[in-house]
């Protein structure tokens, strides 16, 4: 049994006023899954089979979202509700959208044109009654993965779908259902029409579910991850699963799938990464491909990164090298650069008044190194001999 406090008020009473006025209000999508499923969904939409024109008489503040699609957001008490009419859609000849939208279809109808069975359950919150034509609460149960109807018609509409089933099998633990992966490999062509943007944001929310391994190894046998990355070379998931949810995920995906391989040409890159996670996976994989063999050369390897990048090398080192991960992890707190030194520019200027300019700049590489090399002398009597030798080698 569902608990009605599990939806939030302000959905309960948006649906209510909506019944009041005559018309059917229900909750629809991955908030219903998600409540079956005993989570805690984030996102709640609405169903109705009033017209837009209806709802934003209902209500004081709606504001008109994509009314030309059928769906307005209303605003009531500080919460924004998507609330779209029942839709049926026309052909998708661009395998992207809908040609024509056609308005006030039955609720079937409507959850006809959804991509898969769990996702196309409806939720009547005063009575909690389910609409289930396409058995989707069974699928729950079964933990699958099934395409509304036909699969191979559900992807040709959006090819994004392709992605979403494979998404989905790593959020939730689900198998795909046989049919529906069939398609999944037969359609993977239609990922040509999906914006890499998109893909990414796909690819991303596979890597950090529950099962990613599961999800990646279902891309990789169906042909869609050679499809979208023809450079990638062959190899395993099963270690990412074991890092932590994050960017972290993301530079183990991109180690395993390209390696020593990795370019600024690569199919990679295609994602439009930001530029943030493109940076970190390209400072990154170049240190995982060489590891350091002890502490000395582990604190020259940390010292050449930036200190952001540590938590991500550390999580991939440890899978790929447990011994090698443990001794990077005892060097992280020692002084690595410059801003480490227990001296600055103006202190050795004060010492060594010759260094200036482009030769003070070089005494500090050349400290960190040393630094490096032998935390301990990482004190001012021993900074200070090893700046008189270097001064003097300068002054030559």
């Amino acid at each position: 049994m569902l608990d009605p406090e599990a939806i939030p008020s302000v959905v309960r009473e948006v649906c209510k006023v909506i019944e009041a006025a005559g018309h059917q209000a229900v909750c629809v999508g991955g908030a219903v899954r998600d409540l079956i499923l005993q989570g805690q969904p984030d996102d709640w939409d609405v169903a109705s089979s009033a017209m837009p024109e209806e709802i934003s008489k209902l209500f004081p503040n709606v504001i008109p979202t994509g009314i030309q699609h059928g769906t307005v957001s209303v605003v009531h008490k500080g919460m924004v509700i998507e609330v779209t009419t029942y839709r049926g859609e026309g052909t998708y000849t661009d395998g992207r959208r809908p040609d024509s939208v056609t308005l006030g279809v039955p609720l079937r109808e409507d959850l006809a044109r959804r991509d898969f069975t769990i996702n196309a359950i409806a939720l009547r919150p005063s009575d909690m009654s389910l609409h289930d034509p396409f058995n989707g609460m069974a699928d729950i149960k079964a933990k699958t993965i099934r395409a509304v109807g036909d699969a191979k018609e559900r992807f040709k509409e959006d090819g994004l779908r392709i992605f979403r089933a494979i998404r989905f099998s790593s959020k939730l633990g689900f198998s795909i259902e046989r049919k529906t992966l069939e398609a999944v490999a037969s359609e993977r062509e239609m990922l040509r029409l999906v914006a890499w943007e998109r893909i990414f944001v796909e690819l991303t929310k596979t890597l950090n579910g529950q099962c990613p391994e599961k999800a990646l190894d279902v891309a990789r046998e169906s042909g869609v991850l050679s499809y979208l990355f023809p450079d990638r070379q062959e190899c395993s998931f099963q270690l990412v699963g074991n890092v932590p949810v994050g960017d972290s995920r993301f530079v183990m995906f991109s180690h395993l799938m390209f390696g020593a391989s990795l370019a600024k040409t690569s199919s990679l890159f295609k994602l439009k990464l930001p530029n943030k996670l493109a940076s970190k996976v390209g400072r990154i994989l170049p240190r995982l491909q060489e590891l350091p063999k002890n502490a000395m050369e582990t604190r020259q390897v940390l010292s050449q990164m930036k200190r952001e990048d540590h938590e991500s090398y550390f999580h991939c080192l440890a899978q790929l090298n447990p011994e090698i991960h443990s001794t990077a992890y005892s060097q992280k707190d020692n002084p690595l650069w410059i801003s480490d030194l227990v001296v600055d520019g103006r202190q050795i200027a004060k010492w060594y008044p010759t260094l200036t300019g482009r030769n003070l700049g070089e005494a500090l590489k050349f400290l960190v190194d040393e630094v490096v090399k032998d935390p301990s002398i990482n004190n001012e009597a021993a900074i200070k001999e090893k700046l008189l030798k270097f001064s003097q080698t300068v002054q030559r």
